[in-house]
């Protein structure tokens, strides 16, 4: 328990700082994978391009094939399987045990979190959403080590895919005309960067109050 980090902790205003962080943030991340996706490559690694893009494909359409969802009932099933198993499952072996044996490893707090995010990263192996999911995974090793608890960790994970999921199925159900990986881009530009402002404000927050638990 002590090792993982998931010791009881007493939020007060980190807990519900923390969702709003992660739900402010989705419109940045959304514009960086936007940025990520459009990465020209030389003309000598087309080969390793055209594969990498239909490894992407192929996990995009397995994702949607994943995640239809025709009543409230499929929601919460979709939620289950892609918020919450994940959310707990990543964050206790990236955050609880990765980052903590590669911080006792090199003894730098900063490089362990970075790396952890790295490969954290990597191993969802898709190229063309390499750099928001490596931001992701420095802003839940940073949470921990902010907050001392793997569950602030959790609930800025689980929130950040599950807003993801409502997001699809309001598209789904044709609330939304918008994808969820479209919102920030576009003509909606300047949410992403006015989300990136309200994020590191609250960050400011969440570091100074956890500090006084």
């Amino acid at each position: 328990s002590e090792y993982l980090s998931s010791k009881s902790f007493s939020p007060s205003y980190v807990l519900p700082l923390t969702i709003l962080s992660a739900t402010i943030l989705i419109p940045f991340t959304s514009l960086l994978a936007s940025w990520n996706d459009a990465i020209p490559f030389p003309e000598w690694m087309s080969v390793i391009e055209t594969a990498l893009r239909e490894q992407q494909k192929m996990l995009a359409d397995m994702t949607t094939k994943l995640t239809v969802m025709n009543d409230l009932s499929g929601l919460f099933v979709v939620l289950f399987c892609i918020a919450v198993i994940p959310a707990i499952c990543e964050e206790f072996f990236f955050r609880g045990f990765l980052q903590r044996f590669i911080q006792e490893l090199t003894h730098k707090k900063h490089l362990a979190v970075w790396m952890t995010a790295a490969i954290f990263s990597a191993i969802h192996f898709e190229f063309f959403a390499f750099f928001p999911r490596l931001l992701l995974g420095a802003w839940l090793g940073y949470l921990l080590l902010f907050t001392g608890s793997i569950w602030i960790s959790v609930a800025a994970h689980f929130t950040n895919n599950a807003v993801f999921v409502i997001l699809m199925y309001l598209q789904q159900r044709g609330i939304s005309g918008k994808e969820a990986e479209e919102f920030g881009t576009g003509d909606t530009l300047w949410v992403s960067y006015a989300a990136l402002l309200l994020f590191l404000g609250l960050q400011w927050v969440i570091q100074r109050q956890a500090k006084k638990e």
